[in-house]
């Protein structure tokens, strides 16, 4: 079986990642005089001690990783009552004022077109799938010379709450419509221009009901509301465009939102949320019972458990059989004691 082996210097050991797509941590053979004391010492100190329960042992292990903490998540929500107005205005019917009134919301429905979707390599429309309405980014303008540094802050939070490890910038893609019985099956994004790794809808003030942004990823769902709150203020969401999601029925009123793309430099890896899951430990279905990852001292013996890294993070690891050593800590972060907490 071939093993590639990862050094961890201060601490003499190693960690080997197997064909089989297993985590192996061992020891060097040879350890200080004074820590073969230190540890002949503690053998004694537990000989009297009961062997522990592997089952509660492994549960332990299990709450352990429950609560490793991570930076970012699959999408982002953020919703405001001070906002700087953008300054919205479209051709022949002028400046949008905010909240949106119902005479704007039907002059602007007026001079929309039916939102399509991907089918494919086709773009198709559908209602049945999306009923929309829309305009592209050269049919409106956003005037007020504040709203591009506001843009570049909601986006700078959108993208940190993403856990986004490189620059990014919003890139005006539509402005959308929705009215009363609009909605937009699960779909996921597709990648409209290089280097687009997310959406960023803002949702402007417009009070309205249902709309609902529902989203899935790995077993997760979400649902970010902004109805409550449509009347008078402002909400930016976002999230990575290999998540599915989908648009609710407005069941009363107008949803009007700004779309954005979020793009980074082409020329680095993509940001991804199945890449941002391969970086971290947040729950049960990251991290499944197999058979070694490390050895863990519970009492008088060393209970070795071994943890078959999931297809998630399989897209990290190298052709030939590596894993960043960084990477691995942070999977891997937690110190432990006997209770069930991890041995680095």
């Amino acid at each position: 079986m071939e093993v590639a082996s990862l050094n961890q210097p201060e601490h003499g050991r190693t960690i080997d990642l197997l064909d089989d797509n297993q985590v192996q941590y061992s020891d060097d053979e040879e350890l200080d005089r004074e820590d073969d004391a230190s540890e002949q010492v503690e053998d004694e100190y537990y000989e009297e001690e009961d062997e522990p329960d592997e089952e509660a042992f492994k549960q332990n292990l299990q709450d352990c990783l429950d609560h490793v903490m991570h930076p970012g998540t699959f999408s982002s929500s953020t919703t405001t009552g001070v906002y700087i107005n953008p300054g919205l205005r479209i051709g022949s019917i002028g400046t949008i004022s905010l909240p949106l009134s119902v005479r704007d919301a039907q002059a602007i429905a007026a001079i929309c077109k039916q939102s399509p979707f991907g089918k494919g390599d086709e773009t198709v429309v559908n209602e049945n799938v999306r009923k929309t309405w829309e305009l592209d980014a050269d049919e409106f303008t956003c005037g007020n010379p504040a709203w591009q540094a506001y843009l570049n802050q909601l986006s700078k939070q959108a993208t940190q709450n993403l856990g986004v490890e490189v620059a990014a910038s919003a890139q005006t893609y539509k402005l959308l419509l929705y009215e009363e019985g609009a909605f937009f099956k699960p779909h996921r994004d597709t990648e409209k221009l290089p280097g687009m790794f997310g959406t960023m809808v803002v949702c402007l003030p417009s009070e309205h009901t249902g709309g609902e942004v529902q989203l899935v990823h790995n077993g997760k769902q979400q649902s970010m509301v902004t109805a409550t709150t449509s009347a008078h203020d402002l909400s930016a969401l976002a999230w990575y465009s290999d998540v599915q999601h989908e648009i609710k029925p407005v069941t009363s009123g107008y949803r009007l939102v700004l779309t954005y793309h979020l793009v980074q430099d082409e020329s680095i890896p993509r940001q991804t949320a199945a890449r941002l899951c391969a970086t971290l430990l947040s729950s049960k279905s990251y991290c499944k019972p197999g058979t070694p990852i490390f050895g863990i001292k519970t009492g008088s013996s060393t209970l070795s458990s071994t943890y078959i890294l999931p297809q998630v993070y399989r897209s990290n690891i190298s052709k030939d059989k590596t894993l960043p050593e960084a990477e691995f800590w942070s999977i891997c972060a937690h110190r432990t004691t006997s209770t069930g907490s991890l041995l680095r």
